[in-house]
């Protein structure tokens, strides 16, 4: 590899967000894997965490640089990336989501109207310049028109990574069984679209089938309540199960016992139709194959690991789908961990990020 540096900088409340926290640790890590001396530059989001982080930012050596991308920091981003470049530095730009459905996201998350309004001006007039200086910008989903303009030659949408450790544990079930386990793990949430499962099972419950399915979710979250009430309006507890939050040898348990993953069901609820979500990575890691909604760049669509069931309120698609599994086959957790290594790791995908700078 002709770099041999490479650094993360990001600002992150690491205890509202400890996901996005691992996930950028395991960036270094698979930069560290692929033979890069890689660093974490990760600083909180108040105003000293802020000073601190552009400090750091413009005093790098690190040939490589990554920065996650912030709507609120961008325009100033913008002048330390121009001092980068002149200094020779390689810029990598990661953009978790469209900032086009970011514009969207506020509606739901920032409730007082002024300060909505002054976001969303100023992610607009921020637009796609903010971006300028960088030589790579990695996305995971399409972006809108306005926010790609001029950059789209240098936008690279990648399907997120994981850092697949040795020892994590393949599941030890086998399908066909008495129970179909479906297992969800998330910091809960309406776009998740958890509630689609619980509703489904209602209508699934009324056909004659051969096995019984349950439901575990693990995880804590906003709509967790709301999942709670619709369990209890449909009398679903013995078959809906909430861990809360599990970690380590608890939370390797609870994948011990499932068939499938169900990853986010509700991105129509975020105005997207494909996403590369991380948690569907760490299931097929596990040896799980996966239900899901939506496209995804690393599934092509006759993929036998991947369910993919209507992006959109329907349940239709989703009642056939948990009803006929009398007939299918899932592939062996073996498969399933031997196609994650090749094309769901980060270290294939860090690879061909930093190949074509």
């Amino acid at each position: 590899m002709k770099y041999q540096s490479f650094s993360y900088f990001a600002l992150v409340n690491t205890g509202k967000s400890p996901g996005v926290a691992k996930k950028i640790t395991n960036t270094v890590l698979a930069a560290s894997n692929i033979g890069l001396n890689a660093t974490s530059n990760i600083f909180p989001t108040n105003i000293h965490g802020v000073i601190n982080f552009f400090i750091s930012l413009i005093r790098t050596k690190s040939e490589i640089v990554m920065i996650r991308f912030s709507d609120l920091v961008f325009p100033a981003v913008f002048f330390a990336m121009l001092f980068l470049r002149m200094r020779g530095r390689k810029i990598i730009i990661d953009v978790p989501t469209p900032r086009a459905i970011g514009l969207k996201e506020f509606d739901s998350a920032i409730k007082i109207y002024p300060i909505r309004l002054a976001r969303k001006l100023w992610t607009v007039l921020s637009g796609p310049w903010v971006l300028y200086p960088a030589h790579i910008i990695i996305q995971y989903a399409e972006e809108g028109n306005w926010f790609c303009f001029g950059i789209k030659n240098k936008t690279v949408k990648l399907g997120n990574g994981i850092l697949i450790a040795d020892e994590l544990p393949l599941i030890e079930t086998s399908w066909p069984d008495t129970t179909l386990k479906l297992i969800a793990v998330a910091q809960v949430s309406k776009w998740h679209g958890y509630d689609r499962v619980i509703n489904a099972l209602v209508e699934v419950n009324k056909l004659d089938l051969p096995y019984t399915i349950s439901f575990t979710i693990v995880g804590d979250g906003d709509e967790l309540s709301n999942l709670k009430a619709i369990v209890k309006k449909h009398s679903l507890e013995e078959q809906v199960f909430f861990t809360g939050m599990l970690l380590g040898e608890n939370l390797n348990s609870a994948f011990q016992n499932a068939h499938i993953g169900v990853a986010s069901l509700g991105l129509y609820r975020i105005g997207l139709q494909d996403a590369s979500v991380l948690k569907a990575r760490e299931y097929v890691a596990r040896g799980l194959s996966i239900i899901c909604a939506g496209a995804d760049p690393d599934f092509d669509d006759a993929s036998e690991l991947r369910f993919e069931v209507e992006n959109n309120d329907s349940l239709n698609g989703l009642i056939q789908l948990l009803s006929s599994f009398e007939n299918k086959k899932l592939i062996s957790p073996s498969v399933a961990r031997s196609y994650a290594q090749k094309k769901l790791s980060l270290e294939s995908k860090l690879s061909k990020v930093i190949n074509t700078l």
